[in-house]
């Protein structure tokens, strides 16, 4: 029966051995010897070992007989040690067995004979491998056979889960935590509040090294069992042009994604994430995979308008936390916000303002030298971290040189030194501790970047060159990727593991794909600055083509890092593109500040480039001008690109020339240069047509329709609509040709063929439908509810207007929604409702420099103040409209004018002067082919007449007024006139 349950137990040890890749090399009567690291090297040896036995012991339990009687059980006693052995064979031909000797062996023989049976016991070499993937419970110091000094060791209750970076700086070396209680007690209760609901953002301020990350580590620890979630994020050094950068942190965070993970593993995750919070898990998780740079199998985001692809993007985002805060409170930490990009920045002041009521504390690090450029929210506050007071500063010192006796004299060099700075204060007293001799450490370095570089100046050879390899490769990075480009002596996996120890660096992760991070930024600083420029480029451009290599099948995702490391080494052109890749991302997801800065730091390397420098540096100048404008910035962009004249001629091609007067005009027609605007855009179509591309001329189509409208140019403007119309169909631009619809409905509004101008608006309002796009949207809706208005039906117009109001994305597209729709209330003769929307509208259109419609709704708003019965208001405001409409000729804007004017000089009495001014508008309406304007005109001077007595113009200009009105389908005017006619006793 024993021999039957041995054979039990070695069977089942040897297979769990076996799985993990151990050698089982001795049979020791009721036990065994394993070894892992030989004769077959792993990276995670340890892990491995560790494993094993934790499989073994579960194995046993599970398995409760091995022998063929009932109740035989078996518990075993297991330990476990790491270090230097001797391998090799032992005996001759007859007997040749594998083995190790060594003290590491017996270390771990005499650790097994500690255990108590089912226990694991494990050395302190081996515990500092794996103490991210178990649980541990200290052991003691025990007394082993052979060693002077007692063994710290650890017994091993189980494997551990998955733990944050918060739970893996618990392994770390920290010193003791002293000097901040009272902002611990502050953040405590902000995250008591926050549990029960009251939200906060709390930014912790501090200089590099005052404790920040320090400070969150010891809030985390005192969360316990409390019912919160963790979601953690880092902004990068380097991340300042890339957005969403900590954003994706957290969604990877929350989602449970793994850098390892595939695409199809990510999309899987996230769909689950969304369809558990009671997202729409369909309709949302193309956006949250396009910001992850996965693509989304069946998803048709190249469809949509990058805005929409923004807006639903950020929405999904702030509704994830707020969603996920309402099934669980939410701790959000984000550190080093003086390295954030602008999306997410813009991201998290949004966010911030909707914390205070849900159950959400965020915490955000940063320097002094950085402060948010969102509004302070009501539910913000800050904690400032001042430098140590000397008793803390001394006490710090004290704990990290625990066994050094430390003169007074020295110490007050260190404190003298350090000015209160943690962090300084530590590497000081470490350096102190390190050195040894004390009368050498009274030439201690000044600064804190010193200290560091003396420190690394005393590492072996190897790791310090590992040191500054893991400098290049990022404050985080991923250990393959440093397997992958080390190129020096010795065990990668040893010289982190020493690393560590010394506190330069800590693990982040363990699993199938462990990373690591810097301790400090600062450390990581030293150590890049200590590399000479060759080496860096050298080290640089190995990680890049690593990168580019192992993930080609991800791409996208890995732009944001390529463009880190080619934009460091001599390749200009791999440098380009990867910008250029990164820009292209951040106009993807609207993050045009972002993308402003990838091309301008592309177009200084494209300067580099030995081949096709010129139409590079072109094509990236371009890019640029189309964000600037959409950043609002159109002065900037014509500015741009004035200067490349030159370059546009020195380069000849004709698609390029064509884009490039595109460009121009579009910069020129936002500011309200209608002449130079049609200039270049009749540039552009010549040179698009004879390159043959057919985008850009429908484009330049549409710049032309745009400006003819603005210009007075009506007929004109139909004609250039039509063709744009033709031509970004075929050329699939459904963004631009919803664009152009939206044109031709202004010119055929103008021009009184209003079901045309329907029929347009309606086709504008179908695309944008399609695409999702809010900002088509809200164009389509305004120009409706004007149609409609104009026409006389103003319940319809001022409902599609408050549609309109309701669907606009931003500032502008908010600000002109507001005009249109109180001109709708001024069709209906409400001045009340339509004055504050007109006055918000101009205020917002003359700071964005839209001097069309600024110039538009001022004059509508002396027209308001007209009907109200304050001609000296009216007079001013319509004198003002004019000046800023005149200079561009926008013909419905000068009509309205006159129409103002003669209004306050009806109220004057002045009936000739109401005349002259009605009889101008008339002259105006119908050199632009504006119909019913002229109409309108005139039955006003019809009734100018009327109240003169002038019987004969009466008859003059009503009847005309009243045929064109009844033709064109404007009802309510047409019942005006034939008002009049009765008050005049005419028949119509």
């Amino acid at each position: 029966r024993m021999h039957a349950l041995l054979n039990g137990f070695f069977e089942l040890a040897l297979a769990e051995v076996h799985r993990f890749e151990g050698t089982i090399n001795q049979f020791l009567g009721d036990g065994f010897m394993a070894l892992f690291g030989a004769p077959l090297a792993h990276e995670d040896d340890a892990r491995r070992a560790v494993g094993a036995a934790v499989a073994i012991r579960r194995a046993l339990r599970d398995r409760r007989s091995y022998g063929p009687g009932p109740g035989a059980e078996l518990a075993v006693r297991i330990g476990l040690n790491t270090g230097v052995v001797v391998v090799g064979s032992i005996g001759d031909n007859l007997r040749m067995d594998y083995t190790a000797v060594g003290d590491t062996t017996n270390v771990a023989a005499r650790l097994q004979q500690a255990a108590a049976p089912g226990e694991i016991v494990i050395a302190e070499a081996t515990a500092r491998l794996v103490r991210s993937d178990v649980r541990l419970a200290p052991a003691g110091a025990l007394s082993v056979k052979g060693k002077s000094d007692p063994v710290i060791a650890y017994k091993v209750l189980g494997l551990a889960p998955r733990r944050s970076a918060f739970e893996h700086a618990a392994e770390r070396a920290f010193g003791r935590f002293v000097g901040r209680d009272e902002e611990l007690r502050r953040l405590g209760k902000l995250l008591t509040d926050a549990h029960a609901g009251a939200g906060r953002l709390v930014r912790v301020v501090g200089e590099a090294g005052a404790g920040k990350s320090r400070l969150l580590y010891e809030l985390r620890r005192t969360l316990g069992a409390t019912d919160m979630t963790t979601l953690e994020a880092r902004c990068r050094a380097y991340g300042a042009t890339i957005p969403y950068l900590p954003i994706l942190d957290l969604v990877r965070g929350q989602c449970g994604i793994e850098e390892i993970d595939p695409p199809e593993t990510i999309a899987a995750k996230v769909r689950s994430t969304l369809t558990g919070l009671g997202i729409d898990a369909d309709d949302r998780t193309p956006f949250l995979l396009h910001l992850l740079g996965v693509k989304a199998s069946g998803a048709a985001l190249e469809d949509l308008a990058v805005e929409v692809v923004r807006e639903r993007t950020v929405d999904t985002l702030g509704r994830m936390l707020l969603e996920g805060s309402r099934r669980r409170p939410l701790l959000v930490v984000i550190e080093d916000l003086h390295w954030i990009d602008d999306a997410s920045e813009a991201h998290l002041g949004t966010l911030a303002a909707r914390l205070e009521a849900s159950p959400v504390l965020m915490v955000a690090t940063h320097r002094p030298d950085w402060q948010p450029r969102w509004p302070n929210p009501a539910s913000a506050e800050e904690i400032v971290l001042p430098p140590l007071g000397e008793a803390d500063s001394l006490t710090l010192v004290q704990a990290v040189v625990a066994r050094t006796s430390l003169p007074d004299e020295l110490a007050r060099v260190i404190l003298d030194r350090a000015s209160g700075n943690p962090l300084f204060l530590e590497e000081l007293a470490r350096a102190v501790a390190e050195q040894g001799d004390l009368a050498a450490t009274r030439s201690m370095p000044d600064t804190l970047r010193a200290l560091l570089s003396a420190r690394m100046d005393r590492l072996p050879a190897a790791p310090k060159r590992l040191l500054q390899t893991t400098a290049v490769l990022g404050r985080e990075f991923p250990r393959r990727l440093l397997e992958t480009v080390w190129e020096g002596p010795g065990s990668v996996t040893a010289h982190l593991a020493e690393l560590a120890r010394l506190d330069f660096l800590h693990e982040l992760s363990a699993g199938g794909d462990p990373a690591y991070a810097f301790n400090h930024a600062l450390t990581q600083e030293v150590a890049y600055e200590s590399l000479l420029t060759p080496q860096r480029h050298a080290l640089h451009e190995t990680a890049a083509q690593v990168l580019e290599s192992s993930d080609a099948g991800r791409g996208a995702r890995e732009w944001e890092r390529l463009a880190y490391h080619w934009t460091r080494t001599a390749r200009a052109d791999k440098a380009v593109e990867a910008l250029s890749r990164v820009a292209a991302r951040a106009m993807a997801t609207y993050a045009n500040a972002e993308a402003v800065a990838a091309l301008r730091e592309a177009e200084t390397h494209a300067a580099r480039l030995t081949t096709d420098r010129e139409p590079v540096t072109l094509r990236l100048v371009l890019e640029r001008s189309q964000a600037l404008l959409l950043l609002g910035q159109p002065q900037e962009s014509l500015d741009d690109l004035r200067s490349r004249a030159d370059l546009v001629e020195r380069v000849g091609d004709a698609s390029l020339t064509a884009q490039y007067h595109f460009r121009l005009a579009s910069a020129h027609g936002v500011l309200g240069d209608s002449a130079r605007a049609i200039e270049h855009a009749d540039r552009a179509l010549g040179e698009a047509r004879r390159a043959g591309d057919g985008a850009t001329e429908g484009k330049a189509e549409y710049i032309l329709a745009r400006e003819s409208f603005w210009s007075g140019d009506l007929r004109r403007s139909v004609d250039h609509g039509r063709r744009a119309v033709v031509l970004l169909d075929r050329a699939s631009e459904r963004w631009w040709l919803a664009t152009a619809h939206w044109s031709r409905a202004l010119s055929y509004l103008v021009l009184g063929q209003f079901d045309d101008a329907l029929d347009s608006a309606t086709w504008a309002g179908t695309i944008a439908d399609k695409l999702r796009d809010s900002r088509l949207a809200s164009q389509a809706a305004w120009i409706r509810g004007w149609i409609h208005a104009t026409r006389g039906d103003w319940a319809t117009g001022i409902e599609a207007g408050r549609r309109a109001l309701e669907l606009a994305p931003d500032e502008m597209s908010r600000a002109v929604a507001e005009g249109f729709l109180g001109t709708c209330f001024i069709e209906k003769g409400d001045t009340a409702a339509a004055l504050p929307l007109l006055e918000q509208a101009t205020a917002t259109l003359g700071r964005l420099r839209l001097r069309q419609l600024e110039g538009f709704f001022t004059v509508l708003q002396g027209l308001a103040h007209a009907l109200r019965g304050d001609p000296e208001r009216a007079a001013a405001l319509a004198a003002r409209g004019l000046e800023i409409v005149r200079g561009i000729n926008f013909g419905p804007a000068i009509i309205e004018a006159h129409l103002v004017e003669s209004l306050v000089a009806r109220a004057r009495h002045d009936l000739a002067a109401a005349s002259r001014a009605l009889g101008e508008a008339l002259a105006l309406a119908e050199r632009i082919g504006a119909r019913f304007l002229a109409a309108q005109m005139r039955l006003g001077l019809a009734e100018v007449a009327q109240a003169a007595g002038d019987r004969e113009a009466v008859v003059r200009h009503l009847g005309p007024a009243h045929a064109d009105l009844r033709a064109l389908g404007a009802p309510v005017w047409a019942a005006r006139a034939v008002t009049l006619a009765r008050a005049a006793g005419l028949a119509l």
